[in-house]
């Protein structure tokens, strides 16, 4: 579930703010995410989802360190989806490749563009609309692979530009495909 947020500004209530913005406001241990220039509070992971989480980013990390790939980050790395107006999503878990990683290193602030890799965690607070859209956003941002882990179903659909999204059950094995190549995994081994 999300919650749109508005700001006092003087006396002007402001609907409409940049990236930039979005960074140098106070969260108060809030997570907050910017959706066409609306700003909206996202609700805290319980232990179960963030469990699944560092599963999923713990395997990708050391699998591309191990090869060199990218980088891989956790819950709350922002990335920039689009500009005027301005989104900035939060996946539970990202990677970018190495030749999309500055040569002089990454620098303060969000990631300038969408992720390789988004993985997003169903939690049961998530509204399946808020699901979809976020889906949208990562995709329409650039991102050529998502993987949204149902925990309840023990499932991952993995979603692509193009094409249907493929359901995988807890039997099956998520593959990072051309986006993080030689990544294999159980779909069963995130949820213990």
């Amino acid at each position: 579930m999300t919650t749109r947020m508005t700001t006092l500004t003087g006396r002007r209530l402001k609907t409409s703010f940049i990236a930039e913005e979005l960074l140098h406001l106070p969260t108060d241990g809030r997570r907050l995410e910017l959706v066409k220039g609306r700003i909206y509070e996202m609700p805290l992971a319980d232990v179960r989802q963030a469990g699944v989480a560092k599963r999923i980013g713990s395997a990708l990390d050391a699998h591309v360190k191990a090869n060199n790939l990218g980088a891989v980050f956790s819950a709350g790395a922002g990335f920039v989806l689009g500009r005027d107006p301005d989104t900035v999503r939060a996946p539970d878990a990202a990677f970018v490749a190495s030749e999309r990683i500055p040569e002089d290193g990454l620098s303060d602030g969000y990631f300038p563009t969408a992720p390789d890799l988004a993985v997003e965690v169903v939690s049961p607070q998530d509204r399946p609309l808020d699901v979809r859209e976020k889906i949208e956003d990562w995709l329409q941002g650039g991102t050529r692979l998502v993987w949204m882990v149902q925990r309840a179903q023990r499932t991952v659909t993995v979603y692509r530009p193009l094409g249907n999204p493929t359901e995988l059950s807890e039997d099956a094995s998520l593959d990072g495909e051309e986006v993080v190549l030689g990544f294999v995994c159980n779909v069963k081994e995130l949820f213990v």
